[in-house]
């Protein structure tokens, strides 16, 4: 009788994975609260911005995160193979590629984050560059260790780029250092896993790490991967970006309240989620066929827990808000309806790893497209901000998430060989 396999992550590293994730968001939400509450209005909708479009450049490069995770977790390629791709190379690669992209790219883009304020906006775009590049290496080094199971020295890593981040924007808040330095104080974090590589023999030893196919096999699936996750960011941290992209920029000047209140509701749902993604794909990535099985009662139980938070959105969500933000004032139906929207990100964002876990690239890829494409017409409609903004989180996760399970389901019913 074989040995049953080995638990993906056991109890204490659990514990351990999902205590510095939630400490992670919950650090990047009172750097949220610290810039709202010490900028104006027009500045703290500029570092919303700013945040948005940070956290969604790496969003894009977690894609790099889930394939490094799953190639790892797949065991090294044969002896024989060669040449034999191993992370130090990747990592290294992705840091160079996302400088170049990032500093050709940066003087169209930086042009939006800063709307209605007088900063150069080429210093809001290289701290995004900036941040980007560091989270480049960090991205495939957190992968390898979380594929080899090295979740300790993986969860000293997010402790480390969290708890740096902290001190930069303590520093920031006491000393007054207004706009600028609230965003390069969130970015500069993304290259504490510099002293973690010094400090740990176990984060050198995961850059040696072999994957298990060649470049050129890496390259197309992690690309496809970041392609999913760049769709997955924009609705899960890259939403201000949208909201930007299809309203006047009168509008969204003065919209800091409604973007504070998107990352408010979504955080119950979305922290642990993202804490335990790289446990989900390296554990279903052993388990293929138990994933359409277990997405049933994951599902079930993330919608129960939506439509309970956003009850108590509505009946305490207001209250909470001038409590954390005072000057900043949102309905209780607004918030109710922005947590039923982060529901429907966090149902996709499972149906997505489901897909992921079982290399079904083309699945995992569409669905996230779909559900981005949808919102950005649903926002192009003729409504106000707020209408626009949570018709836009429920009915294009909705749809994403059905073309993620009609994918999972086709391919479970194709016979064997």
């Amino acid at each position: 009788m074989p040995d049953p396999p080995r638990p993906t992550i056991g109890r204490r590293d659990g514990a351990l994975v999902t205590a510095t994730g939630v400490y992670s968001a919950l650090v990047g939400f009172v750097g949220l609260t610290f810039a709202v509450n010490s900028l104006s209005l027009t500045d703290s909708t500029a570092f919303q911005l700013f945040w948005a479009a940070l956290f969604g450049s790496f969003g894009v490069l977690t894609g790099l995160t889930m394939e490094t995770t799953r190639s790892v977790a797949a065991g090294p390629a044969p002896a024989g193979h060669r040449p034999r791709l191993r992370v130090v190379q990747v990592a290294g690669t992705a840091f160079l590629v996302v400088a170049l992209i990032g500093g050709a790219s940066g003087p169209f883009w930086g042009r939006t984050l800063a709307p209605g304020t007088d900063h150069p906006t080429w210093a809001l775009a290289g701290a995004v560059v900036a941040g980007a590049v560091g989270y480049a290496v960090q991205a495939v080094l957190t992968g390898a260790l979380m594929g080899a199971r090295r979740w300790r020295t993986y969860a000293w890593i997010t402790l480390a780029e969290s708890t740096l981040r902290l001190i930069a924007l303590l520093a920031c808040l006491f000393s007054h250092s207004g706009l600028l330095g609230y965003v390069y104080a969130t970015a500069l974090a993304e290259f504490a896993w510099i002293a973690v590589v010094l400090c740990s023999r176990s984060a050198r030893d995961a850059l040696g790490f072999i994957f298990d196919v060649g470049a050129k096999t890496f390259l197309r699936r992690a690309a496809g991967a970041m392609a999913g996750q760049g769709s997955s960011a924009l609705l899960v941290v890259g939403f201000p970006l949208l909201l930007n992209m299809t309203t006047s920029a009168a509008v969204i000047a003065t919209a800091g309240p409604l973007l504070f209140a998107l990352a408010l509701t979504r955080t119950p749902l979305m922290v642990p989620l993202t804490a335990l993604q790289g446990v989900a794909v390296s554990h279903f990535t052993r388990r293929r066929g138990d994933g359409l099985k277990a997405a049933g009662r994951i599902l079930g139980l993330v919608a129960l827990v939506g439509v309970a938070g956003s009850g108590l959105a509505w009946s305490i969500g207001p209250w909470l808000l001038h409590l954390i933000a005072p000057g900043y004032a949102v309905a209780g139906s607004t918030l109710a309806g922005l947590t039923l929207g982060a529901t429907g990100v966090a149902e996709l964002t499972l149906t997505g790893v489901l897909c992921q876990s079982g290399a079904l690239y083309r699945a995992y890829l569409s669905g996230w497209v779909v559900a981005v494409l949808v919102a950005v017409a649903v926002l192009l409609c003729p409504f106000d901000l707020t209408t626009r903004t949570i018709a836009a989180l429920v009915i294009g996760p909705g749809i994403g998430a059905v073309v993620h399970l009609i994918g999972l389901r086709t391919t479970s019913a194709k016979p064997p060989g």
